[in-house]
């Protein structure tokens, strides 16, 4: 099976890709002569200066909306408009980076815990 590629052949691919190409694409975005009326998340990243899973954090604590209802494994969309617009409020982009900053704090302090409590359950169990 020489054209099958795993998921985790997928997931480095997808990390491989350089920053070289998403800056292009950025570029290329930020220079339409129109933007269109709806962006979909890394266009939305474009204009906010963050990534893809930055914008679907702030989606999913309630600091962006997404246009329509799409299904939760669907594609979400923003307004250009609303992005633009919340992208100039200084409070805002302060809730928004503080927002992120806490949960990614909280995910690695929640990693920390996992670790942790496993070495002390190899300890007792006399793995280590």
């Amino acid at each position: 099976m020489a054209g099958f590629v795993t998921p985790t052949k997928c997931k480095e691919i997808r990390r491989g890709i350089d920053h070289a190409s998403r800056a292009e694409a950025r570029l290329r975005f930020l220079n339409l002569r129109r933007l269109p009326d709806l962006a979909e998340l890394e266009e939305a990243g474009f204009l906010l200066g963050l990534n893809t899973e930055e914008v679907n954090l702030l989606i999913r604590y309630g600091l962006l909306r997404v246009v329509g209802d799409p299904k939760p494994n669907g594609k979400k969309r923003l307004s250009t408009a609303e992005v633009l617009e919340v992208g100039s409020d200084r409070e805002w982009l302060d809730r928004a980076v503080t927002t992120i900053i806490a949960h990614w704090l909280s995910k690695n302090e929640q990693t920390r815990r996992k670790v942790q409590s496993s070495g002390a359950r190899q300890l007792k169990a006399g793995v280590v």
